[in-house]
């Protein structure tokens, strides 16, 4: 797919190419479906991605939670959220310091979480077994 759109903007821009500079016309026309071009491209580029991040993020979901809960979540997602995730996105795509800032500041967060489930496991043991030794104090 990415050769045939690389071979229509070859042909668009040789078409361009050939336009005589005194044939303003037909220069404005070839121009003009160059830009359609893009912009059809970026849409449906744009939409593509969305498509796909939003079934990733269900998918994701899914694995931890009912699929339908799943679904409601990722709808209702907040402005506030999308544009948090745009611009970690966008710094971490831009370089490679960026990159290594996001990717090691995921790893922390995944490694905290983990410990803080760890930790309530924990307690929550603690708490049943304390449970348990009073029940068997009573008897």
């Amino acid at each position: 797919m990415a050769k045939h759109i690389s071979a229509e903007g070859k042909s668009s821009v040789r078409e361009t190419d050939e336009a005589a500079p005194d044939d303003t016309e037909a220069l404005a026309s070839s121009v003009a479906k160059v830009t359609t071009g893009l912009l059809i491209s970026d849409v449906l580029m744009r939409s593509g991605g969305r498509v796909l991040r939003m079934a990733v993020d269900k998918g994701m979901l899914q694995s931890g939670f009912d699929p339908k809960l799943a679904k409601t979540i990722v709808k209702n997602r907040t402005l506030g959220q999308s544009l948090v995730t745009l611009g970690i996105s966008k710094v971490m795509t831009r370089s490679l310091p960026g990159a290594v800032l996001v990717g090691g500041g995921l790893v922390a967060k995944t490694l905290f979480d983990r410990s803080q489930s760890r930790r309530a496991s924990r307690r929550a043991e603690q708490k049943a077994l304390k449970q348990r030794a009073k029940q068997n104090d009573r008897e």
